[in-house]
């Protein structure tokens, strides 16, 4: 019988429900509206006096239904109490039950028992290898292949044996629900199975038959699923008054009652449970169907063109219907066949209705009426609920013309986007741009009877561990005037909780290299800092001291040869932690301890906050060592480590960083291992059973252990987050085809969904033939993307990541996406566009329909008015595009385009007329950066911080140089106490090196390459002793003094107009009362460095020092075929008058530098300087080449940009006058080759290949 609810609902339902009343019926109530079934299932409910004692069960497929489900029926009946939203697969067992009380309360045929018995039964079947003929042996050969161990004597790896048992059972399971034929078919001794081929796998009959052996000699029930549902005729009859005690009946004799609401679809076994009871029991079946007519035989274009392939002539039997519907509802279509069938079994017909409630799709007038004017998104809903084709409007001859076919879409509908994003990231931001839209354009709407809320918004993606970073990062992170509320709903546990991670991540012990990150986050786990008394504040002086002591990874090198790794004490936890020990009870400078060098880095009342690490890491070391332990366990002793391990690392009253009780978390952990416990037992795992098959001890090894935990915490959780408020982040599958105002769904992308999940090599299902019902994730997933369509009440909206982040080449969206743009494009058309033909209208709806996305969020487009593109509400973005903006668009004078006019010197004059020589010397390395940092107070450097995990294998450019100068200074010295080889010593201690021999190499190789440097440095000044540092003050201007020391009180007192210069020598020789400024280095002596000399040399000269002249001295670069030169850099005296006249003209060029950035790079001004007169064009030319080069210099880029880059040699040539004016006086005095009084090269050439910063 089908009868239909299309008006009143509760007026009509009324009605159906008196006049069924008293038959035992399975009814099935289809609507294309979750609402209106909730309406039906509400108004059941309400209906006759149900024992209150009895819970009402009602059949829900997903957590987020049965939550959504509790929230409607509690805001209808005013309460949702003694209500049980059961799963079908536990609701079925507790069926058979109720029907059969002899069976146990949980089958023993269950996945996780059935694991734990193959995990008994798997390593017997190669021990029986040994004693059975040819073909045993050939029967089991995968198995043992898999298993058996490479080497004889070896164990077989639990973890693999745990692993296949996993996998079998899964199989299994899923024969027991769908092909419980083939099970039964076994246990009689049949091999042969109808749809399937067992040759392949020949292993399955014999090992399911020795499964079932097993658990009979365990006393285990042989009733499963398969069994019963072979027998559920005859024991449903025979026992179905238990289902009075079970499901609740009325006090006037009624029949018992199920709900079961919006299931999309049920296994065929399950289907004849219900089936079957509903003889006896009134089954109200709430099915959400996308279509009134019956679907169940239209196919996809895809299939149809095959099928026409074969058979030219069968057209006119097959038929498309929706083309989205066929495409996208297989597994609806094929439920629907299955109740269309059930309902027409013969016998069946007065016990099966079908009762039609399906909603008109139309816009709702002011007034409460219905009108036929609808939306695009209702358009295609009102399509699936017809079963109409609007496609077939772009493939018939009109359509060449013209688009009048087509139905019309207004301009200004958005109730279907799609968003074309370069990355996930991007999706998410402009998604929350278009939430803020939704918000505001429905708060000037003044929707005040049904404003727009964030529970109204629902958001679904294939990945949510992919996707949960950039969610936090962008809704997070929002400001108090946009924050939307927003909750993640089904994150995976551990993901959610510190405490479930840490746990898992100290169970992991054995296999971690334990790296300083991942000490520092344990550490940084609320519960674990409290238990050994460490402040989340203290972390970063932790941070500070271990890699002051170069600690990277390892607990000592017994761990690292335990990996299989090198054992080299040196970058491990134990090594470390003893330096800094060493460090805070030993004196400065003293010498090694049993070649442990003390590093100073801990002092005075910190030595207690490196015990209490010293504490934890010892604690580590234990439990590695506990764990590493590659002897099993039995059940009991794991159970009884595992909940030591919680009692050493959380403490008693753990509360996190938001002040909440983290034992609940724990109670958690300890609930799961006693449930381990209890699942064990119940397998029979835990105590080997005399008359067992298999007599192996029952222990388990930490990889099994690790396994089975990892799942167990690992599962997704938070579904009390769902419609609780905020806007709910999930997967597909929670909140499936319940209705939501806005529907949104991130990555849509081509290789990511439908979802690909391949099956088992073994799994017979997968090789054979196919039945309905047949569970296949990709066909779930196509249904669940129909669900969601017809779930969005409002508006559908869908991103996916349209173009690559890198190369901007275009992606396609998944295959759904693009039959839906498909349908639509050849269905519908913009309003206005009839009279186009259908190509150029198809083209102008696709660009209607999807918005492709800016690379960066800052671009622009999403700030201009005027230009028609989708707005964002950041302003960090907008004042980033505006400055871009503004760049781009300035035609000022080139020159000053960064800071169009002087600033005015905001400096007070005790600032300004008291410079340091040290500011001077950084105005003239780089002014920009001079200029940026000192007046605007910006610093452009991107710092980094960068924790390294791994030990040094090579030394970089900076690290090469620095050892250099160490090893230097150390032979300079020429102290007893410390010499080279101790020095030596030391740095391969420290870790500072690379591990063996390399250390040495390298100590050799930097010995070796400075040796010519220090025997320069010895023939130059044999004699002459380093004086300590000389801090000089000299008035410079109209009325100058001589200089006075620092140290001496001013004799002469400058007058106001001068500047008194500040500055320290710190480079100072003297002999015989002659001084000289000696600088020297292991590097190039470049354009820095010889600024750095000629400063300090004037300096000195300014301030009356008897100067004879300056020296610096330096490597060149090893270049290919050539030993290492030195670097000579000579300047002679300059009187002091003189010294004086210069430094304030730099000191004026200061000053502007201070107001405006001046176009002076030092080391492209000393080439160029030095260059020949016809090759000085060249030098400006090639003046870019390097992209370290001073021209590209991020300083330099932000100030000059525009001007670089739009005529580098002219904007270089305007300023040839500057660079003249600065260096000439350097250049001046500069000593060549033939005044040097020494065999050094002298030549200024060297000076030029010095950096900038």
């Amino acid at each position: 019988m089908r009868h239909s609810l299309i008006n009143d609902r509760l007026v009509v339902c009324h009605f159906y429900t008196l006049y069924l009343r008293g038959a035992r019926m399975f009814r099935l109530y289809h609507s294309n509206d979750l609402d209106v079934l909730k309406e039906l299932l509400v108004h059941q409910m309400k209906e006759g006096d149900s024992d209150p004692f009895i819970p009402e069960q009602i059949l829900v497929q997903s957590q987020g239904m049965a939550h959504w489900l509790k929230l409607q029926i509690a805001e209808s009946l005013g309460i949702a109490a003694n209500i049980e939203f059961p799963l079908p697969s536990s609701f079925v067992w507790k069926i058979y039950n109720a029907v059969k009380p002899d069976l146990p309360k949980k089958s023993h045929f269950e996945k996780e028992l059935m694991t734990w018995k193959l995990m008994r039964l798997l390593p017997a079947l190669i021990s029986e290898q040994y004693d059975h003929d040819d073909e045993h042996k050939a029967l089991f050969s995968p198995i043992t292949h898999y298993l058996e161990p490479k080497n004889i004597g070896e164990e077989i790896d639990q973890k693999k044996v745990y692993a296949l048992a996993e996998k079998i059972a899964d199989t299994f399971d899923q024969y027991l629900v769908y092909r419980p034929d083939w099970l039964l078919a076994w246990e009689a001794g049949q091999d042969e199975i109808e749809g399937g081929d067992v040759s392949n796998q020949p292993w399955q009959p014999e090992l399911w038959r020795r499964l079932v052996k097993e658990s009979e000699q365990l006393g285990h029930s042989l009733f499963h699923r398969a069994r019963l549902t072979d027998e559920l005729v005859d024991i449903v009859r025979e026992g179905h008054t238990g289902l009075k005690d079970f499901l609740p009946t009325t006090s006037t004799g009624q029949p018992a009652r199920i709900f079961v609401f919006g299931i999309a679809a049920l296994p065929g076994t399950y289907w004849q449970v219900l089936n079957a009871i509903s003889e006896y029991i009134d089954v109200h079946f709430f099915l959400l169907n996308p279509c009134r007519n019956y679907w169940g035989d239209i196919i996809s274009e895809k299939t149809r063109a095959k099928l026409l392939h074969k058979n030219s002539s069968a057209a006119n039997y097959f038929t498309v219907g929706n083309p989205l519907l066929a495409s996208w509802g297989k597994l609806g279509r094929d439920f629907i066949t299955l109740t269309h069938e059930a309902a027409h079994d013969v016998g069946r017909e007065s016990y099966f209705q079908d009762i039609e409630a399906f909603k008109e799709l139309g816009s709702v007038s002011k007034d409460g009426h219905e009108n036929n004017e609808r939306n695009l998104l209702q358009n295609i809903q009102y399509d699936f609920l017809e079963l109409l084709n609007r496609s077939e409007a772009a493939f018939g001859p009109e359509a060449l013309t013209n688009s009048q076919e087509k139905v019309a879409v207004k301009r200004d509908d958005k109730t279907i986007q799609m968003v074309s994003a370069h990355s996930p990231l991007r999706e998410v931001q402009t998604l929350f741009d278009q939430m803020l839209g939704w918000f505001d354009s429905d708060a000037l709407n003044n929707n005040q009877d049904n404003p727009l809320k964030p529970r109204d918004i629902l958001v679904m993606v294939p990945d949510i561990e992919v996707y949960a970073p950039y969610i936090e990062a962008v809704f997070g992170s929002a400001s108090d005037d946009q924050r939307i509320p927003w909750a993640i709903a089904d994150q995976a546990l551990n993901k959610e909780n510190l405490i479930i991670d840490s746990f898992l991540r100290l169970l992991q012990l054995p296999s971690s290299r334990l790296t300083i990150t991942d000490v520092i986050e344990l550490l940084e786990v609320p519960a674990i800092s409290q238990q050994f008394e460490i402040e989340l504040g203290e972390l970063d002086q932790i941070k500070q001291w271990l890699n002051k002591a170069n600690i990277r990874w390892g607990l000592d090198e017994d761990h690292r040869a335990d990996l299989g790794l090198p054992s080299w004490s040196e970058n491990t936890w134990f090594k470390g932690l003893q330096q800094l020990l060493l460090g805070l009870v030993m004196p400065d400078n003293a010498q090694a301890l049993n070649q442990y060098w003390p590093v100073a880095s801990v002092t005075g009342s910190q030595g207690e906050l490196l015990g209490k690490l010293m504490a934890f890491i010892d604690q580590l070391d234990h439990w590695y060592q506990i764990l590493s332990d590659k002897n099993a366990l039995t059940a009991k002793e794991w159970q009884d480590l595992l909940l030591q391990l919680i009692s050493d690392f959380y403490p008693q009253q753990a509360v996190d960083d938001k002040g909440l009780n983290d034992q609940v978390v724990l109670q958690k952990i300890r609930d799961q291992l006693q449930s381990w416990q209890d699942e064990l037992l119940e397998a029979g795992f835990t105590t080997a059973t005399e008359n067992s098959s298999c007599h192996v001890e029952n222990t388990l090894s930490h990889g099994v252990v690790l396994q089975y935990l990892t799942a167990c915490l690992t599962k997704q959780v938070g579904w009390q987050r769902f419609l609780a408020g905020p806007v709910n982040f999930c997967t597909l599958m929670p909140m499936r085809s319940i209705p939501f105002r806005i529907v949104c769904m991130l990555g849509m992308n081509d290789e990511d969904y439908p979802r690909r999940v391949p099956p088992q090599g073994f799994d017979l299902m997968a090789q054979g033939e196919y039945r309905r019902g047949d569970r296949s994730r990709r066909e779930d997933d196509r249904y669940l993307f129909l669900e969601a369509v017809i779930a969005a009440q409002e508006k559908l909206y869908i991103s996916y990541r349209g173009r690559d982040s890198r190369e901007n080449t275009e992606m396609q969206p998944c295959v759904l996406v693009s039959e839906l743009i498909d349908y639509i494009s050849n269905g519908y058309v913009l309003e206005g566009d009839e009279v186009l033909p259908h190509k150029d209208s198809e083209q102008a709806l696709r660009k209607y329909l999807i918005t492709e996305q800016k690379l960066q969020p800052f671009n622009s487009d999403y700030f201009v008015p005027e230009k028609p593109f989708d707005s964002s509400y950041q302003g960090l973005w907008q004042q980033v595009a505006q400055a871009s903006e503004e760049v781009l668009t300035d035609n000022h004078n080139p020159s000053t385009n960064f800071v169009a006019s002087p600033l005015e010197d905001d400096r007070d004059s005790s600032i300004r007329f008291n410079p340091e020589l040290e500011d001077i010397k950084q105005c003239l390395i780089n002014p920009c950066k001079f200029f940026i940092r000192r007046r605007l107070n910006v610093n452009l450097t991107q710092y980094w911080d960068e924790t390294e995990i791994d030990e040094p294998f090579e030394l970089d450019n900076l690290q090469s140089y620095l050892l250099n100068e160490s090893i230097l200074n150390t032979q300079l010295a020429g102290n007893e106490q410390f010499n080279l080889e101790m020095f030596k010593q030391q740095q391969k201690s420290l870790g500072h090196l690379p591990v063996a021999n390399f250390a040495d190499y390298l100590l050799n190789k930097s010995e070796k390459r400075i040796a010519p440097l220090v025997e320069a440095i010895e023939q130059t000044l044999p004699s002459l002793e380093k004086m300590p540092p000389q801090s000089f003050s000299i008035s410079l201007g109209a009325a100058s003094v001589g200089a006075i020391s620092m140290d001496e009180s001013p004799s002469n007192a400058s007058v106001s107009e001068n500047y008194q210069l500040t500055g320290q020598l710190e480079h100072l020789i003297e002999q015989d009362g002659q001084y000289q400024v000696f600088h020297f280095r292991s590097g190039s002596f470049g354009g820095k460095q010889v600024i750095n000399l000629w400063l300090e040399h004037l300096f000195a000269c300014a301030a009356g020092l008897s100067i004879s002249g300056s020296l610096g001295l330096g490597m060149t670069k090893k270049q290919k075929g050539k030993d290492d030169e030195i670097d000579r850099c000579e300047f002679s005296h300059v009187p002091r008058e003189m010294a004086q006249s210069y430094l304030l003209e730099l000191i004026e060029f200061m000053n502007k530098c201070y107001q405006q950035p001046q176009a002076f790079f030092l080391t492209l001004a000393m080439g160029y300087l030095t260059a020949k007169q016809e090759k000085q064009l060249e030098v400006l030319e090639k003046s870019q080449d390097s992209e370290f080069s001073e021209v590209n210099n991020e300083f330099v880029q932000r100030c000059f940009a525009e001007e670089i880059n739009s005529n580098l040699v002219e904007f270089l040539s305007q300023h040839t006058t500057l660079w003249q004016k600065l260096l000439a006086p350097l250049l001046d005095h500069l000593v060549t080759d033939d005044e040097s009084s020494s065999g050094f090269s002298s030549g200024f050439s060297s000076g030029s290949k010095g950096g900038s910063n």
